[in-house]
């Protein structure tokens, strides 16, 4: 069983791998990540502790945490838009009122309410637009387009609504507690870093907010981490490899830090942590604890605790209490050291009774931390010897918990006393070169200090004149404040001896955590084992009960499923009359494929897994696509030849067209969704995205921009004149305006639907057939997500660039859709049936209209298809057809496909109408068909 950080570390390598790693990272690299995060999380979350007890709040509020992220500004956008704080607002403004950076000013004065109300105005802007629904509403209906921006540590991007949700969605879902497990994993490791009390208190909008915080930290440091890698690689420092390296994440947090030290309270303290953190993560010998996690082997002792009365650890608890007391006793001398400090240096004159309470509150100090030293060091004496005695028993424990967090907080107390020793060391040495200057002796700082460890007063007397009585002054005050120094230095070496002692004591109590840990995660099991054979016994002791429950639950569910068939049915009949052009996907093959074995069920979901993944896995390939390229131009050219050419500006615009194609081709996967509600669960949902996607899938998502383009776009209207006019326009001709709604029109081989659409334009009933889910789910997409005219920008000539003049020719934007698809349609009728042409359309004498575009050479046996054609027309129907002369399967050994003489078929014909598919307007090599476009008058000929 993994421990909580190998669970965490799991989470951060699916994390790393959705924003732009490798399938499989680097776990030295996902364990440095997640270092880092707990740095971070621990801060901003002590902030947000100190806030909350400042205002005498027992609990952590959301306002203390937002308010402790203030300064983050693109941190503290994304926190305001995904968490709805309308209701904590009166909180928060008493929580501003009152607070000013983080003290509590005496009496608040001009500035600091101009500065308060000036940050809350803010609030309430960044609020206003995001919450309000009605303004939500009307700016939709006016068909603007909202915008949110999002500010990582190095690209601005501008989304759309419907892009911003679906990206929300996506970079949130790792930590989010959508489920109960994904909770209690980020809960576990809360506690696991220290935050037990915080975890407890936590709402669901408080736990947004941590679990937003802490993926955004994930998000801005792989940012920075991809483009170290990027440029390692492209330097030729490192190979090329799609895993971040160790040194590239070091880096990567290195400059996380720097920016963020800039936005916290103590950032020396805090980089310092981070640096001995990643030192220790990376040399730790953690052998004994990996193998202890793999062996996963059940203690079966069982542990019982002796309680007598009320006298349960009476003893040992009072020995606590006492301890306790003692580091509260040493926590306020220290707080009155401070005060005399400052006394001393604010005095120009020694005042020898401030200086004998200091040195009599340091003598207490340092007598009561030896008292608590010893104590604690007896305590851990004897708690050794029990266990070597006694074994593991429950008050053991309980006493090396007190023992553990006692020896922690007298560690943080006598760290702020050693702090403040060292400071007013430093200020002491300060002064005394101020008045050695003063006083006409120019020394630097290493001769100070050497004059300050030589121990000898009279030193600083040499060449100082002191024929005034101000000179023979500062000569006293010299030597006194040199006394001082002697005197503290002597207890900073006392302190670090103390640190020494408490350090090896901590340090021990390491290996007693784990173990407490390890037991409390077997006892869960323990109980769920329990109560699973609870349930079994229940069950056996009451089978007839238990069949009139499940009769009674049958039947509820039975009248559940009755009640959502009206339901539906009842909105699809408003959504018939709200809008006349229904565009509806049918899965036709999909009740073929639930009756047929599960291989074949399974079958299905793992194709429409790979062509999700493919759609997830765009940006990636094409990265590697162009690294390879410019690893190839480098070893042909050379780097700076390639400079002077400009080629590496030219990479990183294909770079930023690449993103823009990857969200368009992500939504249109995202989209697709409601395509599966037949499913018993969802392919999408279900699709492994790590899994290797084929070359040949990867390759037709050019198709799909390149379809869009064609179909959906003004570049491509000369294209779909030069075959679409001649079907449509024939299909005018024979049918009058009046009764078209009843003339039903198939088109199979549909690709994006923009023939499907155009004939229901006209008035027809028309439906479309494809067996691609590419152009399923792109076709989807257009005509049912698509709300704007020139709504999205694409480029899809991205791939073509061994036949583009000049590179621009390559980064030419696209506006899709042309045209919006909601426009009325005259009372025509669409749909799209989702299959095999010859599987699902086997119904004869049920269609008006055939029409083929670029299809009926598709197949190796055109027959069939001619055949199929024949059986399904009505008698007196039409096929009209377009396409090329040249077969896609001609010549090739027993697949050669059958050429008809197509006179014999023909009633009408137009040859060579010159036609292209899917061209770059200014590419260098491009395709023209010389097309025949026929129409068919079936007889009754086979």
């Amino acid at each position: 069983m993994k421990n909580v950080t190998g669970q965490m570390a799991d989470k951060i390598a699916k994390i790393m791998f959705a924003l732009g790693d490798a399938a499989e990272p680097n776990r030295d690299s996902c364990h440095l990540l997640l270092s880092a995060l707990n740095i971070l999380t621990v801060e901003c979350m002590d902030r947000a502790k100190r806030l909350a007890s400042k205002f005498n709040s027992k609990t952590v509020r959301l306002e203390h945490f937002l308010f402790a992220c203030r300064k983050q500004v693109p941190l503290m956008n994304r926190l305001i838009y995904c968490i709805s704080v309308r209701k904590q607002t009166v909180q928060l403004q008493k929580c501003l009122d009152l607070m000013d950076d983080d003290d509590i000013p005496v009496i608040l004065n001009t500035s600091h309410k101009n500065k308060v109300s000036g940050w809350s105005h803010k609030i309430a802007q960044w609020l206003a637009p995001g919450y309000e629904d009605d303004y939500v509403e009307e700016v939709l209906q006016k068909g603007k387009a909202i915008r949110r921006e999002i500010k990582a540590a190095k690209r601005t991007e501008n989304f759309t609504t419907t892009e911003y949700d679906e990206f929300s969605y996506a970079r949130t879902k790792s930590f989010l507690p959508i489920k109960h497990k994904d909770s209690w994993l980020f809960g576990k490791w809360l506690r696991h870093i220290g935050f037990n009390s915080f975890w407890k208190t936590l709402s669901r909008a408080e736990m947004e907010a941590v679990s937003i915080f802490a993926f955004e930290i994930v998000a801005a440091i792989m940012d920075i981490a991809l483009e170290v890698r990027e440029t390692n690689v492209a330097s030729g420092q490192f190979e090329n490899t799609d895993k971040i390296q160790p040194d590239d994440m070091k880096e990567a947090i290195r400059r996380y830090l720097n920016y963020f030290m800039e936005t916290i309270f103590n950032s020396v303290i805090l980089l310092n942590v981070a640096v001995v953190s990643l030192e220790k993560l990376m040399t730790r010998d953690r052998l004994q604890a990996l193998k202890a996690a793999r062996s996963g082997e059940d203690d079966s002792c069982d542990v019982t605790v002796d309680v007598d009365g009320n006298r349960f650890m009476e003893e040992f608890f009072e020995q606590v209490e006492e301890i306790r007391g003692s580091i509260d006793l040493i926590a306020n001398n220290v707080e009155e050291v401070k005060k005399k400090h400052s006394a001393i240096l604010s005095n120009p004159v020694n005042d020898p009774k401030t200086k004998d309470e200091l040195e009599e509150l340091m003598a207490s100090i340092k007598k009561t931390a030896n008292k608590v030293r010893n104590k604690l060091k007896v305590i851990e004496q004897q708690l050794e010897q029990d266990e070597s005695t006694e074994g593991s028993t429950a008050d053991l424990r309980i006493r090396k918990t007190q023992h553990s967090t006692l020896s922690r907080k007298f560690v943080e107390v006598m760290t702020d006393y050693n702090k403040t020793q060292t400071d007013y060391r430093e200020r002491c040495k300060g002064r005394i070169q101020r008045q050695l200057d003063i006083a006409g002796k120019q020394v630097d700082s290493e001769q100070l200090e050497e004059m300050i460890e030589s121990g000898n007063p009279a030193i600083f007397t040499q060449g100082i004149i002191t024929d005034t009585q101000q000179a023979k002054q500062t000569l006293a005050d010299i030597e006194a404040r040199h006394n001082d120094i002697i005197k503290l230095e002597s207890s900073i070496r006392e302190l670090h001896d103390m640190f020494m002692d408490m350090a090896m004591l901590v340090e021990s109590q390491g290996e007693m955590i784990d173990r407490i840990e390890y037991n409390v995660e077997h006892a869960k099991d323990y109980v769920d084992r329990a109560v699973s054979d609870t349930k079994k016994a229940v069950q056996y002791q009451s089978k007839a009960r238990r069949k009139k429950v499940c009769i009674f639950v049958a039947v509820i569910v039975l009248i559940g499923i009755i009640a959502i068939i009206i339901a539906v049915s009842l909105a699809i009949a408003l959504m018939m009359i709200q809008c006349d052009l229904i565009y509806v996907i049918i899965y036709a093959d999909h009740e073929r494929v639930m009756n047929s074995n599960d291989d074949s069920y399974e079958e299905e979901l793992k194709h429409i897994g790979l062509v999700c993944a493919s759609f997830e896995q765009y940006s990636a390939r094409f990265v590697r696509t162009c690294a390879n390229e410019y690893v190839r131009l480098a070893k042909l050219y050379g780097l700076e030849r390639l400079k002077k050419a400009k080629t590496n500006e030219h990479f990183k615009k294909l770079r930023q067209c690449v993103e823009i194609n990857s969200r368009f081709l992500r939504m249109i996967c995202i989209s697709a969704r409601n395509l599966f509600d037949d499913f018993e669960r969802d392919p999408i949902m279900s699709a492994n995205l790590l899994a290797k996607v084929p070359e040949y899938l990867a390759e037709k998502l050019d198709i799909i921009l390149r379809q869009s383009a064609r179909d959906w776009s003004a570049a491509g209207v000369e294209e779909r004149k030069a075959c679409y006019g001649h079907v449509i326009a024939e299909l005018e001709s024979r049918y009058p305006v009046e009764g078209r709604s009843e003339i039903q029109v198939l088109v199979p081989g549909a690709g994006m639907g923009r023939l499907v659409w155009e004939i229901a334009q006209r008035g027809f009933f028309s439906q479309g057939n494809e067996y691609s889910y590419y152009m399923l789910f792109g076709s989807n997409f257009m005509l049912n997500r698509c709300v704007v005219r020139e709504q999205y920008s694409i480029y899809p000539w991205l791939s073509q660039w061994h036949q583009s003049v000049v590179p621009e020719d390559e980064i030419v934007a696209v506006q899709v859709p042309d045209i919006d698809p909601r426009l009325p349609s005259n009372g025509g009728k669409m749909s799209m049936v989702a299959g095999d042409f010859l599987q699902v359309y086997d119904t004869a004498n049920s269609w008006d209209s055939v029409c083929t575009v670029f299809f009926i050479d598709t197949t190796a046996n055109v027959i069939n298809y001619v055949e199929r054609i024949y059986d399904i027309l009505k008698p007196g129907g039409c096929w009209l057809n377009f396409g090329p002369l040249l077969y896609h399967f001609s010549e090739k050994g027993p697949f050669a496909s059958i050429e008809l003489p197509y006179d014999i078929l023909r009633e009408n014909e137009q040859l060579d109408v010159p036609a292209s598919y899917a061209q770059h307007p200014g590419a260098v090599a491009s395709y023209q068909y010389i097309e025949y476009s026929i129409l068919y008058i079936l007889p009754y000929y086979f």
